[in-house]
């Protein structure tokens, strides 16, 4: 049902989880859907549920929280660099 609904929304999401055989608990090889971190996130961003949004919040705060974190780090090296050379 979610998968025939975003593909008439055009979402290529559902079409680029690729199988990948993993170990079950019984011991044989199952083809399961795998996906990267940028097809999760449209993934989740895709559900219309007012469940899912505080998830939403939550994992809207931790990227952006990241993306400052990199930014520091990256401020913090050039500083570093500088005062290395000097």
């Amino acid at each position: 049902m979610q998968y025939n609904r975003l593909k008439e929304e055009g979402n290529e999401t559902v079409t680029n989880c690729h199988g990948l055989k993993m170990t079950a608990l019984d011991g044989t090889m199952r083809l399961t859907d795998v996906a990267d971190t940028e097809q999760i996130l449209r993934l989740v961003q895709s559900i219309p549920n007012k469940k899912a949004e505080p998830f939403k919040l939550w994992l809207a705060r931790i990227g952006s929280e990241r993306i400052n974190l990199s930014k520091l780090r990256g401020l913090c090296k050039k500083v570093k660099n500088q005062a290395y050379t000097q």
